[in-house]
């Protein structure tokens, strides 16, 4: 049969034309008159969500029309012929019987399919399984350390010089960061043991020679002004040609000069020509300054293959070792391995008689190749090609994706073995006429000049938009959503003049926490979606909006952890208990909570006292339990235990049966230690059933989704640049994009003009699919004055102008907004510091190999050469002392800072009831009372430490408080583990949240009554605080150990 193409837009129902298009085959049968087999047909889609949403349409399409009359009727008229209730009972009696062998499925499972019937022609390794999530980052982890351990060093700090054109200050770190290119990266040949970095080329005196004497009469020459004095701007560049144009300096450096770009384009400088003598003398140095950066970008070029031939030889490695493979791991071997077909199908125990594919616009060029021959083969056959795509969705293109293949390639199978005409589905199922008018008028713009004269690649840019719109069809509403509500604004959030990309963040985050407020307002229940171009506002964005709307369920990409949950935090913090007995922190959340009557510990386990026997004995117990019966069965032990139902809300029940789920899949790997177990749990990320009122995530993960208002933001971020942009083809060896500057000299500029263009491409595609992703409302939030093309043509197409004002609610609506207005009362990220941890990110876990047994040592313990008098402890007076101690911290915890509002003594002392058990309360009050005055004077030693550091950018740093840690060191020449708690810490990033500078505040209460006693505490504590300086930089390893500071705060309440 002819291939048949269904470009399919947005909303516009592919996977009801892929099941009709599945059951037709059904329905139709063999032409030799036997049944269709349902496990001949495969069908592939690029997530597992859309594979199971296509046998659900196809299994509800057929039961519905067993049931109901109109509903057979409109399948009947869909399939193009009669269909009767008996053809419905016998199709899924058919799908059911076969369901165990369906060839629906992500082409990563059809790939790894394949891989498990070639396990020895691929070498892999016996037995393997899939690495995902933990396992796949142990997976690059181990490949990296391999790496290290066994590359020849030298050759690979030369050859990451050479690619990043400059010193690295870690290889792992710009092995990590390189690591997707070099996956994609296919190596011309097999590369060498070493590599040696090239030599820069540098001049002679003799090739100088001509140009030097040129240069020493350029008083005859260099252009003057009319008053006869020489022109500025030529007689500095002249003086930086004599610079560059010296023996021993680089050759390449010449190209830099603005001067010399415009003699190479032969162009004007500073409105005056280059004078014939200069440039009769600057050819011959030109040509080989430009033959000098070739031979640069070159050895980038085969910096890039040597390491990519390297990274995957040790990837091969350390996964046949781990027997594990990634599903890109697999997809590689499958797609580029010579399999025969008649072997493939004899193997898999099915030959496929029809191919049906969906999301084809994401298809890369070598998954492409790979199933070239089964289309041609069953098209040819007589069997059914269906291809849906459309590639005004294709956003994947950093990952392979090819949006070209739903043009030409195609056309090639289609001379092969016929093709019909393209299906090009525009009537969207989704969204509302207000919605699509904005998106009509937007691409429909693309198709007339809409940039400034002045905007960086104009021309390449907008060829790209036309190109982009050529294919463009109007949307309309179906009539399902014909008369659906809807509204379309497009706010401009204005941060006033000289505003830095902090303060503009401020502000487009004020924005979307006043329009998520306005749509809660008119509906508390409406489902809405925040979505983003980057990851870096999402953390932010989610902690605001659960700060001003608590009653409202907010998740991020995937969902949130389960940890959102009190209930399995306590219960993460009895397995780690578990494996790290000296816990101190997880001992007292177990103890201290109401679950612990469900984990067996008795009445008279407390944790403010000593540990003893019962306690051992319980603890000895659960181990017991999580050997014999693994997790999933000791975990539901406790969550059925009615102490454990009475404690909890509705909310911790259904998050502890998803963490059920989790074990279960866990067990399934084999024995584990508890804090495996609990990191893995840590990194999962899981929709609450029923899902969230409002998700935070990117555009890209908005694929496939749908929200009844969409809040757009972050559309005039960036365009991504040239520089090292990987080109790969499946023939060819690695290209690098050079940049838009180096371009004209190594006449490369083809080049870097098509991947602009395709870059812009995918840019709109973005832009579209967010856009499509609402069913009523739209908000798109800009900054005021963006300037990327995507800000400009949603600006221009939609006509905002800052005297514009529009309401239509059944049509397009836009709105100029002030965004002073909405900057004030920005809430910043407060963690709730009752959780475990929850009071800043966690710490990246540093993993290396030691030998022996590794030493323990606190920053207290560094104190007084860390030697205690033990009776000193336990003197009443003391012990009374170190109980005021531990609530004082505890209060401390709770201020953030004092511009913020500092909470009250009543609600230090509610949020601390726990820890102030057994004490005089007419004595605690008065204590909250006493640090409350002490705090919220001006002038006092706590008021100052709990007030916002006034920086020139006015910037606001992360504030952990309470933050536990535990870093491996060396001390003396043997490993040693440091674990403690930061009181208080005020950490500084850049726009990439990168760690800048911080400052560590340790709180003490120590009493003294003259400056000499106050210098004698101080310097007893500097052990203690140099051994919190060194944690902090084990933390943030960007750091520079003097970029770290600390300092002793005494609270005199």
């Amino acid at each position: 049969m002819p291939l048949a193409i269904i470009r399919a837009s947005a909303g516009s129902g592919k996977t009801y034309q892929l099941a009709v298009s599945f059951i037709r085959i059904l329905l139709r049968g063999k032409a030799d008159g036997h049944p269709q087999n349902p496990a001949a047909i495969l069908a592939t889609t690029f997530t597992r969500a859309a594979a199971g949403e296509i046998l659900d349409r196809v299994l509800r399409l057929l039961s519905e029309g067993a049931l109901s009359d109109e509903r057979r009727a409109n399948l009947a008229k869909q399939l193009g012929t009669p269909l009767s209730a008996q053809d419905c009972h016998r199709l899924l009696s058919t799908l059911t019987a076969h369901m165990d062998r369906l060839a629906i499925s992500t082409m990563d499972a059809f790939f790894a399919q394949i891989a498990k019937a070639f396990a020895s022609e691929l070498g892999l390794a016996p037995d393997w399984t899939m690495a995902v999530d933990e396992g796949e980052e142990e997976l690059l982890r181990e490949t990296l350390h391999a790496i290290l351990g066994e590359a020849d060093l030298q050759s690979l700090a030369e050859a990451l010089w050479t690619f990043r054109r400059g010193v690295v200050s870690s290889m792992l770190g710009a092995l990590a960061e390189l690591a997707p290119n070099l996956e994609r990266t296919i190596p011309a040949a097999e590369a060498p043991a070493t590599f040696a970095r090239p030599e820069a080329r540098r001049w002679s005196k003799d090739e100088l020679a001509d140009v030097t004497k040129t240069l020493a009469t350029s008083a005859d020459w260099i252009p003057k002004t009319k008053t006869g004095t020489t022109v500025k701007l030529w007689e500095d560049s002249i003086d930086k040609l004599r610079a560059v144009l010296q023996p021993g300096e680089d050759a390449t450096a010449l190209l830099a000069i603005p001067l010399v770009v415009k003699i190479f384009n032969d162009e004007d400088y500073a409105k005056h020509p280059t004078p014939a003598p200069l440039a009769t003398a600057m050819q011959p140095v030109l040509a080989r300054a430009c033959d000098a950066l070739l031979r640069r970008h070159k050895a980038r070029e085969a910096a890039l293959c040597w390491l990519a031939q390297h990274y995957k030889s040790h990837r091969r490695e350390a996964a046949f070792r781990a027997g594990a493979y990634t599903f890109s791991d697999v997809a590689a071997m499958v797609t580029s391995a010579a399999l025969a077909q008649e072997e493939l199908y004899f193997r898999l125990g099915t030959r496929f008689e029809h191919v049906l594919f969906d999301e084809f616009q994401d298809t890369s060029r070598l998954q492409f190749h790979f199933f070239r021959p089964i289309i041609e083969e069953i098209g040819g056959g007589g069997g059914e090609v269906l291809v849906v795509g459309d590639e005004k969705q294709a956003i994947y293109g950093w990952r392979g994706g090819d949006r070209e293949l739903m043009h030409g390639p195609l056309d090639d199978i289609g001379k092969t073995i016929g093709t019909t005409p393209a299906r090009i589905l525009s009537e969207s199922f989704r969204s509302s006429r207000a919605v699509l008018d904005s998106v009509n008028r937007t691409f429909q713009s693309l198709a007339h000049g809409w940039l400034d004269e002045k905007q960086t690649d104009k021309d390449a840019i907008e060829a790209a938009g036309r190109e982009w719109a050529a294919t463009f069809p109007e949307h309309k509403p179906a009539k399902d959503v014909e008369k659906l509500r809807g509204r379309v604004r497009v706010i401009l959030a204005n941060t006033g003049e000289g505003a830095d990309a902090e303060d503009k963040n401020r502000a487009l985050i004020a924005k979307a926490l006043e329009y998520v407020g306005a749509h809660l307002g008119e509906d508390p229940q409406r489902k809405i979606g925040i979505l983003l171009r980057k990851k870096n506002l999402m953390p932010r964005l989610i902690a605001d909006i659960r700060s001003a709307h608590p009653d409202v369920d907010v998740s991020g990409e995937g969902g949130n952890p389960l940890t959102d949950s009190r209930a399995v935090e306590v219960i993460l913090c009895l397995l780690a208990w578990l494996d790290h007995p000296g816990s101190t922190a997880a001992r007292h959340v177990v103890l201290t909570s109401p679950l612990a009557a469900a984990f067996g510990f008795p009445e008279s386990v407390r944790a403010e006292d000593p540990v003893g026997t019962d306690e051992r004995h319980a603890l000895r117990r659960i181990r017991h339990d999580l050997t014999a019966h693994g997790f999933a069965t000791t975990l539901r032990k406790w969550i059925r235990h009615a102490a454990f139902s009475a404690a909890c809300s509705d909310h911790d029940i259904q998050r502890c049966e998803q963490l059920l789920g989790v074990a279960r899949e866990f067990d399934a790997r084999g024995p584990a230690r508890p804090s495996d177990f609990v990191a893995h749990v840590r990194k999962r990320r899981i929709e609450r059933p029923g899902g969230s009122g409002v998700r935070v995530m990117t555009i890209h993960a908005s694929k496939g989704l749908e929200f009844e208002a969409v809040l757009l933001l972050e559309l005039d971020a960036a365009q991504g640049g040239h520089g090292d942009v990987i080109v790969s083809n499946p023939d060819e060896p690695p290209r690098i994009v050079p940049s838009k500057r180096d371009a004209p000299f190594l006449d490369m500029e083809d080049l870097v003009s098509t991947q602009a263009s395709a870059d812009f491409m995918e840019e709109l595609s973005v832009l579209y699919v967010g856009m499509t992703r609402a069913r009523s409302y739209l908000d798109i939030i800009l900054r005021e004055g963006g300037k990327s093309p995507l800000a400009l043509l949603v600006r221009r197409a939609l006509q905002v102008d800052a005297d514009r004002t529009v309401e239509e609610f059944d049509g397009l609506s836009m709105r100029e907004c002030d965004a002073e207005k909405g900057r004030g009362g920005l809430k910043l990220d407060k963690p709730d510091p009752g959780m475990a941890g929850a009071s800043a990110p966690p710490a990246k876990k540093r993993i290396a190999p030691f030998a022996g047994r590794a030493g323990h040592a606190t920053p207290s313990g560094c104190s007084e050469g860390g030697i205690v008098n033990v009776t000193k402890i336990f003197a009443p007076a003391n012990r009374a002392a170190m109980r005021r101690g531990d609530l004082i911290h505890a209060w401390l915890r709770q201020f953030a800072w004092v511009e913020d509002g500092l909470p009250d003594a009543g609600t230090l002392v509610k949020a601390t009831a726990e820890l102030a058990d057994g004490l005089d309360r007419a004595e605690v009050a008065a204590w909250a009372q006493r640090l409350f005055e002490e705090a919220k004077t001006a002038g006092t030693e706590l008021h100052t430490a709990l007030t916002k550091p006034r920086t020139a950018k006015s910037e606001t740093p992360d504030l952990w408080r309470e933050r536990a840690f535990a870093v491996l060191r060396n001390s003396q020449g043997r490993p040693e583990v440091l674990n403690g708690s930061f009181d208080r810490v005020q950490l500084w990033r850049d726009s990439a949240g990168n760690a800048l500078r911080a400052e560590i505040v340790d709180f003490k209460t120590d009493r003294f009554s003259s400056a000499e006693e106050r210098a004698s505490i101080e310097a007893r504590y500097v052990p203690q605080l140099d051994a919190y300086r060194e944690a902090l930089a084990l933390l943030c390893p960007e750091l520079e150990p003097r970029a770290v500071s600390a300092k002793l705060v005494f609270v005199r309440a």
